[in-house]
């Protein structure tokens, strides 16, 4: 009962806070203004920027103003952290930016970045982005399909390509999930290994790092779930408490819906939980047959997609058929691209990318593949489930 009291009091706050965003006023016409990035900007999308202080007539003044959408500029790219002076144009056009609730826009005259409000979370994440944009040439279709995988930075990918991976239902593989949290921590032990010694510094050194990777991943939903879970598992080992993948994941779902409520809506965090969910059931779906790794594979990468169909009729209403073929022959393709893509991002190796930038270039070719294949809705998926099950 408390923890469902609590749920609702979660949800409902953050319900107002997006109303309030949504409804709010901001003055129209010339503005000045001083603020902190919230979310990048994009090719494709403005930056988020939180403002503090707006110009007056009067000089600068405090100003706790909602959240505003401000249009890329040509020679200033925008990065989450950045502390910024904004001139330009500003409008009522209330909306979401990447789920985020925004009260307006402004068209940018001029922007200064005048320093950064981040702390060393940020310094550190936006050093960790940085490095990965430098190594891959994001202009290229393949390795910005990389960087997808590495980091979610799907930004040098086109709207085709985007659709493609949408259609052949491949999306969530630059949606950065549990297996890239492992494979950072995994490097990130190793940095850290001379302080991470005993289960309590593990644990530690661990929750750090887990802080550096959402920030370099930008906080999506995806990645929220998997370092909950993999904080979890830390905690419990460091109290020397031994809990199960499924404790894990209540554990993981409950504890941000309780911090977070407006998580309960968001696509991203409901398709990652469903996904989750369909891996753990079907990793154990063959448990007996030999060999046990191709088996668990093979259930996993089938009850993934599958478990997240509801989802993706209710809001899209649509749903990739081959989308469990698709998610076979592009699952060891991914996981390759994303291994030599992570040694050549820390070594600089150009063979290493090209060998990333290649595996990347055949799942492409796969969702170029699969896209044209039919997409159902509800009645054609029901009979498809149907005729499964039979």
């Amino acid at each position: 009962m408390a923890l469902f009291t609590a749920g609702t009091m979660s949800g409902s706050f953050a319900a107002d806070r997006i109303a309030a965003t949504l409804a709010a006023e901001i003055p129209v016409g010339p503005i000045e203004f001083i603020g902190v990035v919230a979310e990048d900007d994009g090719p494709q999308r403005p930056a988020v920027v939180q403002p503090n202080a707006l110009r007056t007539d009067g000089g600068w003044q405090t100003w706790s103003g909602p959240p505003l959408g401000v249009a890329s500029h040509p020679d200033q790219a925008l990065v989450a952290g950045q502390r910024v002076r904004v001139v330009g144009t500003a409008r009522s056009a209330p909306g979401r930016i990447r789920g985020d609730p925004i009260a307006g826009r402004v068209t940018v005259r001029e922007i200064e970045v005048i320093g950064s409000a981040g702390g060393p979370l940020y310094a550190v994440g936006n050093a960790v982005r940085d490095r990965v944009r430098s190594v891959l040439d994001v202009t290229d279709r393949s390795e910005a399909l990389v960087a997808g995988f590495l980091i979610g930075d799907t930004t040098g990918l086109s709207p085709r390509d985007l659709d493609a991976l949408r259609r052949s239902g491949l999306t969530h593989f630059v949606a950065v999930s549990g297996s890239n949290v492992a494979l950072f921590l995994a490097a990130w032990w190793v940095i850290t290994a001379f302080v991470g010694i005993g289960p309590k510094r593990r644990f530690l050194v661990g929750v750090l790092g887990l802080m550096i990777f959402v920030v370099v991943t930008r906080w999506e939903a995806s990645v929220l779930r998997a370092a909950f879970m993999a904080a979890t598992v830390l905690g419990a080992a460091a109290s020397g408490i031994v809990i199960d993948t499924w404790v894990a994941i209540g554990v993981a779902v409950a504890t941000l819906l309780l911090l977070s409520g407006h998580l309960a809506a968001d696509v991203g965090f409901q398709l990652a939980v469903a996904a989750t969910v369909g891996i753990l059931v079907g990793s154990g779906m063959f448990a007996g047959r030999r060999p046990g790794l191709l088996w668990a594979t093979l259930g996993a990468a089938t009850a993934a997609p599958v478990a997240v169909v509801p989802i993706l009729l209710v809001h899209f209403g649509i749903v990739p058929l081959m989308s469990p073929v698709a998610n076979l022959l592009s699952a060891p393709l991914v996981t390759g691209s994303t291994i030599t893509g992570s040694f050549a991002v820390v070594t600089g190796w150009g063979p290493a990318v090209a060998v990333s930038s290649a595996l990347a270039a055949a799942v492409l070719g796969v969702a170029d593949i699969a896209e044209r294949w039919p997409q159902l809705g509800v009645a054609g998926t029901s009979v498809a489930m149907g005729s499964a099950l039979l």
